[in-house]
């Protein structure tokens, strides 16, 4: 029929750019939104791993074993740094925090032992009536920070140090920090890393005896 006409091919280029921009957006848009619900899904997961971690550390330290004429009970914590200046702290103390199953005592003495490595944070068990056993508490940290408040004394509250040794006796308390990249992988830290950081200070019942 006259008077009518198809596309020009300048019309088909504009409407091909137009619409491959349109998709683009639209596909970025989907990728930051998947982005930002695994970055919610792992802070998440960093936020639960930690308070588990702290929980479980609070019964043991609040379970601490300690007399004075006892040269096998254990109280040594040793501030330590990884190749890239994060603190990967150790902590070795006795408690009565150990459970055996069945027909034993409801708890019993163990040495505890927590150290960081490769981003992995370690607890191992040593008792009587169980071999030794060591396993991962947490995955993806930056750093494992302990601090350990030393009694009070004539000329005031004690202070947070970062080493401990079982001369000593327990401490008073224990302030543990836990700290994992913001909803990132923990391989690939910098100085510019965000943090979620997460802590606690757990008082030492036994603390100066």
């Amino acid at each position: 029929m006259r008077g009518q006409r198809g596309f020009t091919l300048i019309e088909v280029l504009l409407a091909i750019t137009i619409l491959s921009v349109v998709a683009g957006m639209l596909y970025r848009s989907l990728t930051l939104s998947g982005e930002m619900v695994q970055h919610v899904e792992l802070s998440a997961e960093q936020y639960r791993s930690g308070r588990l971690v702290l929980t479980r550390m609070s019964d043991q330290l609040m379970s601490t074993w300690y007399q004075k004429d006892d040269a096998t009970a254990r109280f040594e914590g040793q501030r330590i740094f990884t190749a890239d200046r994060w603190a990967a702290d150790t902590l070795t103390f006795s408690s009565m925090s150990g459970i055996v199953p069945d027909e034993g005592p409801a708890s019993y003495r163990v040495d505890l032992s927590y150290r960081m490595q490769d981003g992995i944070l370690y607890m191992r068990e040593e008792g009587e009536l169980r071999r030794s056993l060591e396993f991962p508490v947490a995955e993806g940290l930056a750093g494992f920070q302990l601090e350990y408040l030393d009694r009070q004394s004539a000329d005031g509250p004690g202070n947070w140090v970062p080493d401990w040794t079982a001369q000593n006796g327990p401490p008073e308390a224990v302030r543990v920090t836990l700290m994992f990249p913001a909803g990132a992988d923990s391989e690939d830290l910098n100085e510019e890393t965000e943090l979620l950081t997460l802590a606690s200070v757990i008082p030492v019942p036994v603390g100066g005896g």
